[in-house]
This record gives structure tokens, C-alpha cells and sequence, in this order.
């Protein structure tokens, strides 16, 4: 993701990624973080904004590890994961159960995806 602006260090390969509030490049983020990143999960805090993950190189993002992985909206913003390829490295759980998660990307790796909550 574009980090400037947003976050004061980008993260490592392997971190979970947290969203609250955006920073001074707002809720459309880049990724630049590189074909070879791994991340572990994906949450979005009670309060964050309508985050737009987004790549214009079709990039691919390793997510989880083989115990899983996860993405949680615990905000009532929806959130979106475009154009990023999105390569399981175990079982994933997408919960809705509070704000909306678009993924409009590829999603690749032999394993389960579950979608709870009642949201979209």
C-alpha cells in the first residue's frame, strides 16, 4: 500500500494489517509493497473510513498463514480490495457482521473461503 502520508513506517512482510481513522492520503490506497508481501490479516476498526485497496499492476498478495486468515470489518463503513490478487496461503474467513467488504479481485489457493455475517 501507499504508506506515505497514511501510516509512519510501512509494514513488514508477515504483519496483520488494522485500519481506523485515514491519514492524509485518505481512504484510496496503492499497493507498492511488492509481489513477494505476505499478510497475515486484514481488520478495520469501529470508526475507520470506506477504504479502497487498489493496485494498477495486478499485483499479488499472499494472505494468512496455514492456521488461516481473516478479514474483519468491525466498522459500518463498507471497504473494498480491488485489482489485487489475493493468493491463500490457508482457509479464509471474510465477517461482515458490521460494515460491507467488497473484494474485486482474484482470489487464488486450494482453500475454503467463508463469508459471515449479514452483511454483503
Amino acid at each position: 500500500m501507499d504508506w506515505t502520508g497514511w501510516q509512519t513506517t510501512a509494514p513488514n512482510s508477515g504483519d496483520s494489517l488494522v485500519f481506523g481513522a485515514a491519514g492524509t492520503d485518505g481512504t484510496a490506497l496503492n499497493d507498492n509493497l511488492g509481489a513477494a508481501f505476505s499478510i497475515n490479516s486484514i481488520s478495520y476498526l469501529t470508526g475507520a473510513g470506506a477504504f479502497t485497496f487498489s493496485t494498477n499492476n495486478a499485483s499479488s498478495i499472499k494472505l494468512g498463514t496455514a492456521a488461516g486468515a481473516s478479514i474483519f470489518n468491525d466498522g459500518s463503513s463498507p471497504e473494498t480490495i480491488s485489482n489485487i490478487n489475493l493468493a491463500l496461503q490457508g482457509n479464509l474467513t471474510v465477517n461482515t457482521a458490521y460494515g460491507n467488504e467488497t473484494i474485486n479481485s482474484v482470489i487464488s489457493g486450494a482453500f475454503n473461503l467463508l463469508k459471515i455475517g449479514s452483511q454483503l
